[in-house]
C-alpha cells in the first residue's frame, strides 16, 4: 500500500504459450488471482506435440481453466523438412507490439514468433523472462549455441531443475537471473484425497486388483504407452519376479500406441493375471485411490510428472539412472534410499533385484512415506512457484513495481 492508503496499480504481466497443460492450471490460478498481478496466459488449446503426437491433456481438456485468466491464441505447428519441429503465434507478435505490459513471459525458442517478440521487448523495453525445462543433459555444438543466444536475450530464467540452473551458471549465465521454480500438480486437491483416503479404502482398492494375500504385492505406473516409457521391460520383470515365487501385480495407466503390443507380450509371458491395463484416468480421486494402495511405483524409462503423482501420495519411485539423461527435471524429486531408488538403464537383473529389494519381506514404503510426502510438500507446490516466479519479477521490475511475496 502507498503512503497516500491507495493500493499500488497492478503489474500487467503477459505469458505466452503453446497450450495450457492440465498440471500448469493451478499456478496459473494462482498467479491469476493475485491481488498485485493482471496475469494473463495467451495459448492455444492444442494436446498435440510439435510432431503432431498427443502428449498430455490441456486444462480445457479436464475442465480446469475455471479461475485462469486465459486468452485464447491461434497457434500453428510448421511443416517441412526445416521446420517441422517449430511453431508459430502471429497474434503473439502483435500483443508484443501493440499491448502495455510490465513483464512477458515466453517459453521456448522453438516457437519462431518468439524470437520476434524478443526483439519486440527489447526494443520496447519490457523485462522478458524464459519459463521452460532450460535442458534436461549436457548441451554442446551448433545446438546449444543456438539455444544459448535465444536465452541471453531474456532477462531473467525460470527453470525446472538445479542441473539447468548450475549448467547456464557454469557457461557464462548470472546467478541471480536464474530461479529454480520446480514443477507442481494439482497440489491443493490432491493432498485434500490423501488425507481423506483410510487404509480400509486401500485395501479395498488391492482388492480390486486382485492382491490379498500379504505375501502380493502391488505396484503401478502411469503415463502414456509409448516407447521411451520401455514398459516392456517392466512386464518381464513382473514376469522374472512371478517365476521367482514373488507374486506382484502390476496396474498400467494410460493408453498409447505401445498398449495392443504390451498386452500381446504379456499374454506372450503368461501373466495377464498379474499385469492391469487400467487405460487412460484423469479422475484424480482414482488415482489417488490406486497410487495410495500401491506399494512402489516404477517407471523403467523416461519419467518426469509421474515422480511428482507418485511422491505427493507417499509412494516411492523406482526410475532407471540418468545416465542417457531421458528424464524430465521432476527426476531431482527421486532421492536415492530416501524418496525412491535407481536402477542400471536397460538392465533387467538389476530391475529386478531393485523391485524385490523395495518390496520384500516387507514393503520399504512404510519407512519412506514421509520423506516422499515432504519433498512435495517443501518444493513441488504452487505456492512454492508462486514465490519464485514472483522474485524472478521483482527481479526485472523497477523498485517502484516490486510486487510482496505470499504470507
Amino acid at each position: 500500500m502507498k503512503q497516500d492508503g491507495t493500493l499500488p496499480q497492478r503489474v500487467k504481466v503477459v505469458k505466452l504459450m503453446w497450450w495450457i497443460p492440465h498440471f500448469r492450471a493451478p499456478i496459473f490460478r494462482r498467479l491469476s488471482q493475485n491481488p498485485h498481478l493482471d496475469f494473463v496466459v495467451c495459448a492455444g488449446d492444442s494436446t498435440r506435440g510439435l510432431a503432431g503426437e498427443k502428449i498430455a491433456a490441456s486444462a480445457a481438456e479436464t475442465g480446469s481453466t475455471k479461475g485462469i485468466h486465459w486468452r485464447p491464441l491461434a497457434s500453428h505447428c510448421l511443416g517441412g523438412p526445416l521446420l517441422k519441429n517449430y511453431e508459430w503465434q502471429p497474434e503473439a507478435v502483435k500483443i508484443a507490439w501493440k499491448e502495455e505490459m510490465d513483464v512477458l513471459i515466453c517459453h521456448g525458442n522453438q516457437s519462431l514468433s518468439n524470437w520476434l517478440v524478443r526483439a519486440i521487448c527489447r526494443m520496447r523495453r519490457i523485462p522478458l523472462i524464459e519459463w521452460t525445462q532450460g535442458i534436461r543433459g549436457p548441451e554442446r555444438g551448433l545446438k546449444w549455441a543456438v539455444r544459448k543466444f535465444y536465452l541471453k536475450w531474456a532477462n531473467a530464467q525460470l527453470l525446472y531443475g538445479t542441473f539447468a540452473r548450475d549448467f547456464f551458471a557454469s557457461h557464462g549465465f548470472k546467478n541471480e537471473e536464474l530461479f529454480v521454480v520446480h514443477n507442481s500438480l494439482d497440489y491443493e486437491r490432491q493432498v485434500s484425497i490423501r488425507e481423506r483416503l483410510t487404509p480400509e479404502d486401500s485395501r479395498q482398492t488391492r482388492e480390486q486388483f486382485g492382491v490379498i494375500d500379504p505375501e502380493e504385492r502391488l505396484i503401478f505406473h502411469s503415463g502414456r504407452l509409448v516407447p521411451s516409457k520401455n514398459l516392456d521391460l517392466l512386464i518381464r520383470a513382473t514376469k522374472a519376479l512371478q517365476t521367482g515365487r514373488r507374486r506382484v501385480v502390476l496396474v498400467l495407466i494410460g493408453d498409447g500406441g505401445e498398449g495392443e503390443r504390451l498386452r500381446r507380450q504379456a499374454r506372450s509371458d503368461d501373466i495377464q493375471d498379474r499385469v492391469v491395463f487400467h487405460g487412460a484416468c484423469y479422475d484424480e480421486e482414482e488415482l489417488g485411490r490406486i497410487i495410495t494402495a500401491s506399494d512402489l511405483c516404477v517407471s523403467p524409462g523416461a519419467t518426469g510428472l509421474l515422480v511428482m503423482h507418485a511422491l505427493v501420495y507417499g509412494t516411492p519411485i523406482l526410475t532407471c539412472e540418468n545416465t542417457a539423461w531421458l528424464h524430465g527435471p521432476e527426476v531431482e524429486a527421486v532421492v536415492e534410499g530416501q524418496t525412491g531408488c535407481y536402477f542400471r538403464d536397460g538392465d533387467l537383473d538389476d530391475l529386478v533385484a531393485k523391485i524385490e529389494a523395495m518390496l520384500y519381506p516387507t514393503a520399504r514404503k512404510e519407512g519412506m512415506r514421509a520423506a516422499c510426502k515432504r519433498m512435495i510438500d517443501e518444493y513441488y507446490t504452487p505456492e512454492y512457484q508462486e514465490r519464485v516466479i514472483i522474485r524472478a519479477l521483482n527481479h526485472v521490475l523497477p523498485e517502484e513495481k516490486r510486487i510482496p511475496l505470499p504470507e
